[in-house]
């Protein structure tokens, strides 16, 4: 899918997804990530929802959010609160959605210019 923002001034968002590649700033990518406003983090690396381990949310809390997204990729799936710990004693929201949804949510809000961070998991 394909989007055409409004108007998101100096700040990366979601221009096109696939199931296995997401584009953002005129580059694609077909690994995990994670995006916010100012940051694009490659590679991360998670491939599917069952490799998740809390260390791999600590690039989200350095990015201090008030919102984090997880795109589990091409099913929903619900992270355990032990995994998500972290997030919650830093009064993180967390909203755990596909990928697609996470990228469609993403992009409305960072146009609202709430501080949000999605980490998007690109199944391979």
């Amino acid at each position: 899918m394909h989007f055409q923002p409004d108007s998101i001034q100096d700040a990366y968002y979601i221009q096109a997804y696939t199931s296995t590649q997401v584009t953002i700033a005129g580059q694609s990518f077909d690994k995990s990530l994670i995006i916010s406003k100012d940051a694009v983090i490659k590679h991360w690396p998670v491939s599917h929802f069952t490799q998740l381990q809390d260390t791999h949310f600590l690039p989200i809390l350095e990015l201090k959010p008030e919102i984090f997204l997880l795109g589990t990729g091409s099913n929903q799936h619900f992270a355990p609160a032990a995994l998500l710990q972290a997030l919650f004693n830093n009064h993180i929201a967390v909203e755990c959605m596909t990928t697609a949804a996470a990228c469609r949510t993403y992009n409305i809000l960072i146009a609202e210019q709430r501080p949000v961070v999605a980490a998007l998991i690109i199944e391979q």
